[in-house]
């Protein structure tokens, strides 16, 4: 029960400490909360809103975002959007095909050596002409991974929090390089 408090109180702060909603569009729409979710959520204090308004614009996260996709969370560092993971219900196939469109050109979807099979990937975009960088190179690059969804816990945290039920893609748009 410890550890399950603990990991709800990092889910409450991933949605909800950040102050990331800068002006716009919220970036997509959220899940309907899962039972444990509405009950972190009474826990905190929060709402619904709370989170959706923390939830970083379209506009600073300048990816495109796929449509119908829906926000689970992003990551930070010093205060600097580095991240933000998206939840799609249509299968890797079809996101895949839709990033293969609209990212344009300046990115390439890089080879399959690059995929890490634990996470499920299935395809990586990364904003770079070569298809096949020096793996430390990746880290300097704004990225797109798709992965396969197969059972609730391959949402991550987000399956603590939203009722994840008929996901079966997960997005996570690199929006700023690690280094």
């Amino acid at each position: 029960m410890n550890m399950k408090r603990t990991l709800a109180m990092v889910v409450v702060l991933l949605f909800t400490g950040l102050p990331l909603a800068l002006a716009g569009e919220p970036v997509a729409p959220l899940l309907p909360l899962s039972k444990d979710g509405e009950k972190m959520m009474r826990a905190s204090g929060k709402t619904l809103r709370d989170i959706q308004n923390s939830a970083p614009s379209r506009k600073a996260v300048s990816l495109p975002v796929y449509p119908g996709a829906y926000y689970a969370g992003n990551a930070t560092s010093g205060g600097k959007l580095v991240s933000v993971e998206l939840l799609a219900k249509e299968g890797p196939a079809k996101v895949v095909e839709w990033y293969e469109k609209h990212l344009g050109p300046g990115w390439a979807r890089l080879a399959d050596k690059y995929l890490v099979k634990q996470l499920k990937q299935v395809a990586v975009f990364a904003e770079t002409t070569n298809p096949s960088p020096k793996p430390i190179e990746i880290m300097n690059l704004r990225t797109v991974q798709v992965m396969r969804v197969e059972k609730p816990e391959d949402t991550g945290f987000a399956s603590m929090f939203f009722d994840v039920s008929g996901v079966r893609t997960r997005i996570v748009l690199g929006v700023t390089p690690m280094f």
